[in-house]
């Protein structure tokens, strides 16, 4: 079954959302740095602001400034972008594999869900913890056809130095009164409120839920969205800066249960999953890591004043004419003349698998495709 956020085709309009994210980017990158971030943290190459990384077609007709290296961290709207694509690519592949054909969505937060930024990281994992153990306990007790496939912890500002914590499970078979005992376990104990609130697309639906008919890959590129969603203009940049020492390197979306081992099963395998022409989710073999491509004689020992991370097979610089590309990073203003300077591109290989949906997020659903989760009520009048 085609998975139309992994296809969708790029259009000039998607090229202009791409770039505002990089603007984002950057925008949020100055606002750490103001909020006491070491620009070593921020930005890969710290000490140049001139290097960027770049895309140049094969022709040096086309480019496109990515803007500073960053940091991995999904409050970068450009990384985020990419984490919800991969993992709704990786999700239709799984999906496909195993004839799974429509998910439900489950939100739990704890009995304190609004806490101190400053206590995000710690009071993350405990409540994380907890969650899972009551959720296994249950499983095991009263919903053993219930399987949970993804984990992930949505974070919003819920005032001055607060936020507002709670969780988005995927979660796919089981009959409707293990459900409804999951519910209960986790809310009741001995006929008494955990203060654990609930809410699922199944049983609280209004009769006019549509999601039987949308990808089950949708709702996992909605729970996988990332911090970026969630930062807006009310965070200040000290905020921001909190938020970005406790919530680095944290797993904050986490593929769980049968979707988790298929992932490590593939990754052994060295096997990956690629978009197909036609929006399939191709499970197919890795490329070598190492590009391949050799330099001049005479300039084996010269330093080339930039370096390729990747050879694309196919770029959509936003005509919606797909060529092939490549990543550099350096100064604005290289061209393939420069590259040919020091490599030999006769033969260049394709060795690097680089997926599209996974460099370039020109693939997310538009608001006019169905979206695979249905809007929670807001929990005591708190944002979903």
């Amino acid at each position: 079954m085609p998975f139309d956020g992994a296809s969708f085709p790029s259009l000039v309009t998607t090229a202009a959302r791409r770039s505002q994210r990089r603007e984002d980017d950057q925008r949020i990158a100055d606002l750490l740095i103001e909020g006491g971030i070491a620009p070593g943290d921020v930005y890969v190459i710290p000490d140049d602001d001139e290097i960027e990384d770049i895309l140049l077609s094969d022709d040096g007709e086309w480019s496109e400034t990515w803007g500073r290296p960053l940091r991995r961290w999904s409050g970068f709207p450009s990384q985020a972008q990419t984490i919800k694509l991969r993992r709704g690519l990786f999700y239709a592949a799984f999906a496909a594999q195993r004839g799974i054909e429509s998910v439900r969505q489950i939100r739990l937060s704890a009995p304190v869900c609004t806490i101190p930024l400053t206590a995000l990281r710690r009071m993350h994992a405990d409540i994380s913890k907890k969650m899972m153990d009551r959720l296994r306990d249950g499983k095991k007790r009263y919903a053993p056809g219930i399987a949970i496939d993804m984990v992930a912890a949505h974070v919003k500002r819920d005032g001055h130095g607060c936020v507002y914590l709670h969780f988005h499970l995927v979660t796919r078979g089981g009959t409707f009164e293990e459900l409804c005992a999951l519910r209960r376990f986790i809310t009741f104990r001995r006929d008494l409120p955990t203060g654990w609130d609930w809410w699922d697309d199944e049983s609280e639906a209004d009769g006019e839920d549509d999601s039987i008919d949308r990808h089950p890959a949708a709702l996992v590129q909605y729970t996988a969205k990332g911090l970026a969603a969630a930062i807006d203009d009310d965070w200040t940049p000290d905020e921001l800066a909190e938020l970005f020492r406790q919530t680095r390197g944290v797993a904050l979306v986490r593929p769980a249960g049968e979707f988790r081992q298929w992932i490590g099963d593939i990754d052994r395998a060295g096997m990956t999953v690629k978009r197909g022409k036609y929006g399939t989710a191709e499970v197919v073999p890795k490329r070598p890591a190492t590009l391949g491509i050799r330099r001049h004689k005479e300039k084996l020992f010269k330093s080339a004043g930039f370096s390729i991370l990747r050879r694309l097979d196919e770029y959509d610089f936003g005509d919606g004419i797909r060529r092939r590309a490549w990543l550099l990073r350096g100064h604005v203003g290289l061209t393939v003349t420069d590259i040919g300077d020091i490599y030999i591109l006769d033969g260049a290989p394709f060795t690097v698998y680089a997926p599209i949906a996974e460099l370039v997020p020109a693939a997310t659903i538009e608001h006019h495709q169905n979206l695979g989760w249905t809007r929670p009520p807001p929990l005591h009048a708190r944002p979903d």
